[in-house]
Formats: C-alpha cells, structure tokens, sequence
C-alpha cells in the first residue's frame, strides 16, 4: 500500500512568492510548478470525493483557468455533468 501523502508534499515547503502585494504559494496542483502528476490528482479526486454530497447535485461547475481540469476529473469520478 502506498502511504505517500501526495496533497501534503505538493504544498510542504514550497516557494511564496509576492504576488500584486499578496503572498501566494507556488505548487503543482493551480501553477503546475512542478508538474502535476497523476498521483496528485487521484488522491485530491479519491479524498474529496467523500466529502461532498454530490447525490442531489445536477452538474459540477470549475473555475475555468485552474480548476476546469479538476472539475472535468470529479465528473468522470462523480457521472455527473460539469460546467
């Protein structure tokens, strides 16, 4: 069994940078810096998907520029709709 918590090492000790006067923390899963990999992704998918009550949902929306992909994963995961 892989225990490799991957959400936690793409956010642990990364880079803050000033952005328009605001810190923001530079990671894989909104820049892609480093890449994004799959492992990534399946776990943020497997995690959060027990914790939304998606039963009464009719569609998923994603912000377009960062979580479009996100969202496109939860419909696969979810059979839903996504917008």
């Amino acid at each position: 069994m892989n225990t490799t918590d991957h959400i936690h090492d793409a956010f642990h000790n990364r880079q803050i940078q000033v952005v328009s006067g605001k810190k923001y923390c530079v990671n894989p899963l909104t820049d892609h810096v480093p890449i994004t990999r799959p492992e990534l992704l399946s776990q943020i998918i497997d995690e959060a998907s027990h914790l939304i009550n998606h039963a009464d949902a009719d569609f998923l929306i994603g912000e377009e520029d960062r979580g479009g992909y996100i969202c496109s994963l939860f419909s696969v995961r979810l059979q839903n709709y996504c917008l």
